[in-house]
Parts: C-alpha cells; sequence; structure tokens
C-alpha cells in the first residue's frame, strides 16, 4: 500500500541592505496593517466571531474609506491575521494560560497573499527573477505592493534555498515579511510544499527511546545508544545563569518587575540563545542521521506519541532537579524533527501512546519491577528494572 503525505516548510530569506525610501515605505506599511489588524481584533471580539470573512465584511469599508490608496488584500490578509490570533488566544484561554482578557499585538509581520506581489513569478519561473552582480552572487527580486506603489526588494538566495527547489519543494502563497530597522534590511518567510510517497513495504522495525542523556533505538537484533549529555549540559548552563542572577542582582530588593542588572539580562539572554543554538543543532543534525539510517535499513520507525502538553506535565512526582533537565531537553521537538525527517525520506513512522512503556517487559509484557527505591536523581541511570514472570532484566 502506497500512502503519499503533503510536508511543508519555511525558508528565510534576508534581503540586502535597502535605501532610506523603501524603508520609510516599509515601515509605514507595517503601521498601517498593525491598525488594520487592531480594528479586525477588537470587531472579532465584540460581535463573537473568528471567521476571516465576516471580520473582512465588518471592517472593509471603514479602512477603504480612511486608506484610499491601500492595496485591497492587505484588508483581507489581515483579517486572516486576526482570525488566527483569535483562535489561537481562545484555545490557549481553555487550556488555563491566557495572561490577559483580550489578546494585545506584541509583533506583527507584514502577510502578503498572491495579489500583493509577484507570487506567479516565484511560483512558475523563478529563473526569471535572479540577476547576477559583479561577483557572481544572485539575487531574487520580489515586487511588494504598498500604499505608494510597487517596490522591488532584493532578497539573498542560499544554498539551502537552491537545494529544497531542486530536490521538488513547490513555493505556496502566504509570504511573510519582518522589518529590521537596525540594519535595514527585511525577512522574507517563504512557505514551500511537497507531497512525499511512503511505501508500506518494509524490511525491519525500528523504536526509539529519548532520554536525559542519550538516544537509544534499534530493533531485536541490533540496539545503538548515541550520548546526547543534553542533561549535563543544561546543568551547566542553568548553574552559568545561577551565578550571572546572583553577581547580578539588587541587593536586598526581590520584589520589582527587573530584578537583575541590565548587564545580568544580556548575559542571561547571552547564554540562553548559546545553550537553544547548541540544543537544536545536535538534535537536528541526529534527526537527519536516524532517518538517513532508516531509510537505507527500509525500515518502520516507532516513536512515542507525546501530548502537547508533555513539558508541563513531565515528571510531576520527581526530582526538583530531574524535572528542570527534562522540562529543557526539548524531547517533543527531538521528536518532531525525527518525525518530519523520517517523512522527507519516505520512511514509515508510527506513533504510540508512551504510558507504561518504560516498565512494560518488551519479552512478555507484564509489569517490570524496580529491585530497590532510588534516593536521588544520580542512581537513576544504574537502576535495575526485573520481570518476576519470564526473568528479563535491564538496567
Amino acid at each position: 500500500m502506497v500512502e503519499t503525505v503533503k510536508l511543508s516548510k519555511t525558508v528565510v530569506l534576508k534581503s540586502r541592505p535597502l535605501t532610506r525610501t523603501k524603508i520609510k515605505i516599509i515601515e509605514n506599511t507595517i503601521g498601517v496593517y498593525k491598525e488594520i489588524l487592531t480594528n479586525a481584533l477588537d470587531f472579532g471580539l465584540k460581535n463573537n466571531t473568528k471567521g476571516h470573512i465576516k471580520i473582512r465584511k465588518g471592517i472593509y469599508e471603514e479602512i477603504k474609506n480612511k486608506y484610499p490608496k491601500l492595496p485591497t488584500h492587505y484588508i483581507y490578509t489581515a483579517s486572516q491575521d486576526a482570525s488566527t490570533r483569535i483562535k489561537s488566544f481562545i484555545s490557549i484561554k481553555k487550556r488555563g494560560r491566557a495572561y490577559t482578557k483580550i489578546p494585545k499585538i506584541k509583533r506583527a509581520s507584514l502577510w502578503l497573499d498572491d495579489i500583493l506581489f509577484n507570487y506567479k513569478d516565484f511560483k512558475t519561473n523563478i529563473e526569471k527573477l535572479f540577476s547576477m552582480d559583479k561577483k557572481g552572487k544572485r539575487t531574487v527580486h520580489l515586487r511588494l505592493s504598498t500604499p505608494n506603489g510597487r517596490i522591488v526588494i532584493p532578497l539573498k538566495p542560499h544554498k539551502l534555498f537552491f537545494k529544497l527547489i531542486n530536490e521538488g519543494w513547490k513555493i505556496k502563497a502566504g509570504f511573510k515579511l519582518i522589518l529590521n530597522k537596525v540594519d535595514g534590511t527585511v525577512k522574507v518567510l517563504i512557505p514551500l510544499e511537497k507531497e512525499i510517497t511512503i511505501n508500506d513495504n518494509y524490511k525491519a522495525v525500528y523504536a526509539l527511546d529519548f532520554n536525559l542523556d542519550n538516544i537509544t533505538y534499534g530493533n531485536f537484533e541490533n540496539i545503538e545508544m548515541i550520548k546526547t549529555n543534553l542533561g549535563k549540559l543544561t546543568e551547566k548552563y542553568s548553574n552559568i545563569a545561577i551565578k550571572i542572577q546572583e553577581k547580578f542582582s539588587f541587593k536586598g530588593i526581590h520584589k520589582q518587575e527587573k530584578p537583575l542588572k541590565r548587564k545580568g539580562i544580556i548575559l542571561l539572554k547571552k547564554f540562553g540563545r548559546r545553550l537553544k543554538n547548541i540544543r537544536e543543532d545536535m538534535l537536528k543534525k541526529l534527526a537527519n542521521n536516524i532517518a538517513k539510517e532508516l531509510k537505507e535499513n527500509k525500515a518502520v520507525l516507532i516513536i512515542e506519541d507525546l501530548s502537547s502538553y508533555f513539558n508541563q506535565n513531565i515528571a510531576k512526582n520527581s526530582f526538583k532537579n530531574l524535572k528542570h533537565k527534562l522540562h529543557n531537553i526539548s524531547a517533543k521537538k527531538f521528536l518532531n524533527y525525527l518525525k518530519n525527517k523520517c517523512l522527507e525520506f519516505g520512511v514509515k513512522v508510527v506513533e504510540v501512546n508512551p504510558s507504561y512503556t518504560s516498565i512494560l517487559c518488551p519479552n512478555c509484557g507484564n509489569r517490570l519491577s524496580q529491585l530497590y527505591k532510588l534516593s536521588d536523581e544520580e542512581a537513576l541511570p544504574s537502576r535495575l528494572m526485573y520481570c518476576f514472570d519470564c526473568g528479563f532484566y535491564a538496567g
């Protein structure tokens, strides 16, 4: 049986430095877009509607009268943006995780549909958009509609962009544009889509378990363990953060909005980004390597189906330090990376309920027993699980 799956991913292209005039035009367009988005949110909340068509009809005349030169499709995309934000807010509120009564706009990227830029050229004839400079570097030209007319934004395509296009990924509508006034550039988020054929004629079954400091995967014939040391890495950066907080805190003042000095906040952000980059780089490379191996072995992969509340519910009755480590090793993120990579390579992925998978005997299916009580989290790697029915044990 052959199964077809649609995969999607987003590529970010950065522009070359823009002129002051173009930056001012884009800044004004984003300002108007934010105003439309605010009106759309207010209308949706007051009228208890979350459909983008009803929101658009409700605000269209007012916005068009106020900004007659504004391209109409900005009202369409702002209405879709507002609809998405309202639905997301309602979902968060139901889970009890909303900290405000109504959704607030902190950041707004410019949503572009297929009319607001030269989408047809991107989709059908992207080579037409390329130009070459004296150094042999390529540039892609995006023609953006604004209240001041069309402006051309030169984008710098990278190797990954060309690689994905050559591999058969198709460009979709729904670009997003983000302005960076500091260096005078914009970022354009380009959505891609590809149809993947997954074959059920596999020759091996592999299971994978994501642990605190290692990833274990394989079948009954061969089991491999890759040491990640993510738990130790998290502990290291956690200790660094504690030292920064101790050094740069305001002595004797505990209840205030900004308990750290400016330098302390900068250092916390710096080391937080560094930990995130190290972790994500490692997990993406591991996911890619494991997926390639599964493709070569013509195997199907079995992984745990972790819930969307995994990080909130993890290790509730466990040790405090262990909770912190498990929360920060990005187990769900890695499994998503791996699942997407496997599907990209045509490898079938089966997700199973993770409940009791660590305490059931893989040999006979009965419950495993822990031979001694753990005194602290340091004893976790050496704990011994034993099956009194068939004699199987694992440590």
